[in-house]
């Protein structure tokens, strides 16, 4: 009997998760290189499809869960998907300026040049460089790390600390040192989105807008020579600690404005998805909502004598237009970070972060020696 409640207790707990985890980046790591080096395109879809969607669908079958549910495949609101694609577009800048905080100074310090995703030729190869750049890893990444991990974690902890550290994972898991904090922040912000929604369509449309950025501007600086600029830094000499201060200060001027545009758009999302016990602010009055349909919503006015407070039945619609509207508490709360880690169950994340911080010291001492040469 007591064997039994121990195995139960095992499948329930978090280990066996954290232990897949650690398989795929393993797998990812080594298979995953060999293959990408051979044909780039055909290892991305080996890498994405072989090594994200289809292990997570027989961990979850294994697991007997429901599918669509465990992977919120709900169809989202049209408005949805259009304040997704805005709010996308404005983070952009932001994400490339998380990136360059490490970046930069790699580049000015240690004159390295980051490698660069090989562009497809010919009239198509824009076509094929962004369904291998960012269709499929919109897709694919997103149905493991929001899908699979963030449905996971939520079951164990609150809805920030399961954001955080799938979007903690996501970072790590690109196992690239110039393109950590930017991920970090995108899954930071496509676990909100999806929670919000309760669709995993949306974060798979903000995370292809964003790559969809990057193949533009990968085709825009194809034909740039990439030896002057590496000249241009090495006379530089010890003054590169200014120009990148500079360079990061003037990338902030662009990108700190742009993000704030981008929660415009992502808190008019939050507006039309409100959930039972949210509370509103109308006019000079408080409101908690009692219900909250897809269309209708019934709210209830917070009074001294709240048992005979009245109650307002309306749409989404009529507040959204409502511009007196104001959402009083947030989606996610810092109390949240409460759950406690056991080291018998994060063993694997930990071995897989000691792993992610080896590769980078390799890459950045190929990429040193490839500079010397």
């Amino acid at each position: 009997m007591e064997e039994m409640v121990e195995k139960r207790r095992w499948r329930q707990g978090l280990l066996p998760l954290h232990l897949f985890f650690m398989a795929m980046a393993i797998i990812f790591i080594v298979i995953g290189a060999i293959v990408q080096h051979w044909n780039f395109n055909i290892g991305i879809l080996v890498t994405e499809f072989g090594m994200l969607v289809l292990p997570a669908s027989l961990f979850m079958l294994v697991k007997k869960n429901n599918i669509k549910k465990q992977f919120r495949f709900n169809a989202p609101k049209v408005s949805d998907l259009w304040k997704m694609v805005l709010a996308g577009i404005f983070f952009v800048p932001f994400i490339g300026l998380l990136n360059s905080m490490i970046n930069i100074w790699l580049v000015y310090g240690l004159n390295i040049q980051p490698p660069q995703i090989p562009t497809e030729p010919g009239l198509l190869g824009p076509l094929i460089t962004f369904m291998i750049a960012a269709v499929t890893p919109g897709f694919c990444e997103e149905f493991f790390f929001r899908g699979l991990l963030l449905t996971e974690y939520e079951k164990k902890m609150g809805y920030f600390q399961a954001a955080l550290i799938s979007a903690l994972l996501f970072g790590m898991f690109h196992y690239n040192l110039m393109n950590f904090f930017g991920p970090f922040a995108l899954g930071l912000v496509f676990a909100w989105v999806m929670q919000v929604t309760d669709s995993i369509w949306t974060a798979m449309l903000g995370h292809m807008i964003n790559n969809s950025f990057a193949v533009v501007m990968l085709y825009l600086t194809a034909g740039a020579d990439q030896t002057q600029n590496m000249k241009a830094v090495e006379q530089l000499g010890t003054l590169w600690p200014l120009m990148a201060v500079g360079t990061i200060l003037f990338l902030a001027a662009i990108a700190l404005p742009c993000a704030y545009v981008s929660t415009l758009f992502l808190r008019s999302i939050r507006k039309q998805h409100l959930k039972t016990g949210d509370q509103l602010s109308m006019s000079n009055r408080n409101f908690e909502v009692i219900t909250a349909g897809r269309v209708d919503i019934v709210l209830k006015e917070i009074v001294l004598d709240y048992a005979f407070s009245e109650e307002i039945e309306t749409t989404y619609k009529r507040l959204y237009k409502n511009k007196n509207v104001r959402l009083v508490n947030k989606h996610w709360f810092s109390r949240e970070l409460t759950f406690k880690i056991r080291l018998k169950e994060w063993w694997p994340v930990l071995i897989c972060a000691i792993m992610y911080i080896g590769v980078n010291v390799l890459n950045v001492m190929s990429m040193m020696a490839e500079t010397v040469k």
